[in-house]
Parts: C-alpha cells; sequence; structure tokens
C-alpha cells in the first residue's frame, strides 16, 4: 500500500515510443515527466495527447476502447483542474480523483495496467480521520484473489467437517 503524497503534483509520463509497436512499449519506452499544475499548462499538454492517441500518431495503436478512456479520463481532469484553478486549490478528495483519472490514462499511454494506482480514502477502526490509501492493481487483484481463496478453503473446511447433526 502506499500513501498519496502530501505535495501531489499532476504529471503525465509521457513515452517516446516512436515507431514501436503499442504491445511493446514496456521495453521500448523513455519515459520522461511532464509537470502541469495550472489548467492553461495542463490544456496545453492536452492538446499534444489528443494528438498522440489519433491514428498514427505515438499512441495511435491503442484500441478505441482506450482511446475513449483516456478521453473521458483527460475530460474529468481538466474539469477538475478548470473548477479550481489549480492542483493547490483541489480538496483530498478531488485530488484523489484527479490522480485516479491520472493513473488510469497513463497506465494506458504506457500499457502498465497492473502498476496503476488507485487511491481510496479509508477511515481506520478507532478514528474519525480519513487516509488516503493507494494501491496498485496487482496489489488489489493479489488481496481480492487471497481473500477469496481464504473464504473457499474456510467455507470448504466447515462443509467437509460437517458431520451432517
Amino acid at each position: 500500500m502506499r500513501l498519496l503524497p502530501a505535495g501531489f503534483v499532476l504529471a503525465f509520463v509521457v513515452c517516446g515510443i516512436g515507431a514501436a509497436s503499442i504491445a511493446n512499449a514496456s521495453e521500448t519506452a523513455k519515459p520522461t515527466t511532464v509537470t502541469a499544475t495550472t489548467p492553461a499548462e495542463f490544456d496545453a499538454q492536452v492538446a499534444q495527447i489528443r494528438n498522440e492517441i489519433k491514428p498514427g500518431g505515438r499512441y495511435g495503436g491503442i484500441k478505441p476502447g482506450d482511446r475513449e478512456t483516456v478521453e473521458s479520463s483527460l475530460d474529468r481532469m481538466s474539469a477538475l483542474l478548470h473548477s479550481k484553478g489549480s492542483v493547490e486549490a483541489l480538496d483530498g478528495n478531488e485530488k484523489t480523483e484527479l490522480f485516479n483519472a491520472q493513473e488510469h490514462a497513463n497506465a494506458i499511454l504506457t500499457n502498465n495496467e497492473q502498476n496503476r494506482l488507485i487511491c481510496t480514502n479509508v477511515i481506520k477502526s478507532g478514528t474519525h480521520f480519513p487516509q488516503k490509501v493507494c494501491q496498485t492493481v496487482a496489489e488489489r487483484d493479489a488481496i481480492r484473489r487471497d481473500s477469496t481463496d481464504t473464504f473457499q478453503q474456510t467455507l470448504g473446511h466447515k462443509i467437509n467437517n460437517w458431520d451432517g447433526k
């Protein structure tokens, strides 16, 4: 589990894929971080990304459904930034929503879904203070799988040891 950093800054990972196919992005990509903290900076980056996800662009090889998901994520992020004017002006829940939308778009563009972070606000027992907890898709899947296995083993043990009384 990871906690969302206090100094959260909107950053896109832009990969230099060139002529390589999107399927091989993880092997050939050289990520660089592009930071945007205001709507104007973000809009400039979004225009570039939208141009690159068109057929023939750097990310033109992504599936149409993934392209729609990236577009939707960009629209949501833009709406959040334009509503407050900067990342710093967003409240905690809005920053979490912005972060999740950003991670989803980045995961698609870099062909790295299993390492995408998903953040949630959790209130632990005995406290009223929410805490941001971030886990990768792979970590969440492993927890879900382990929970299901444990439940099935427990249930199977009880059924197999039932004596019919």
